[in-house]
């Protein structure tokens, strides 16, 4: 996978989470907020120093991830831990049911 040029991954700036170039805004930051029901407008908005350009690099960024499979990887390791809190609400839709539950 390319990481889209707007994206940047420094171990110097939010300890190595990918980030819009430019920014300490992270690439999950605007993807929860797309998914909270926020426009790209929106976003764009609150941040004064982002571009639309931005807000599509992180949503490409993420289909990469999901396309490369590493979403449901990261699922499947949350669900063998046993976590609490959200994860066990959503951990069945991305992995099936957990044996002995």
């Amino acid at each position: 996978m390319t990481v889209p040029s707007l994206i940047e991954i420094r171990s110097d700036v939010m300890l190595g989470k990918p980030c819009l170039r430019g920014t300490r805004i992270p690439v999950y930051l605007v993807l929860e907020k797309l998914g909270a029901g926020e426009s790209v407008e929106e976003i764009v908005a609150s941040y004064g120093h982002i571009t639309r350009e931005h807000v599509l690099a992180a949503i490409q960024y993420g289909a990469g991830l999901v396309r490369l499979g590493l979403g449901s990887r990261i699922a499947a390791r949350f669900a063998r831990t046993g976590l609490s809190g959200e994860i066990p609400e959503w951990r069945e839709e991305f992995v099936g049911p957990i044996e002995g539950q």
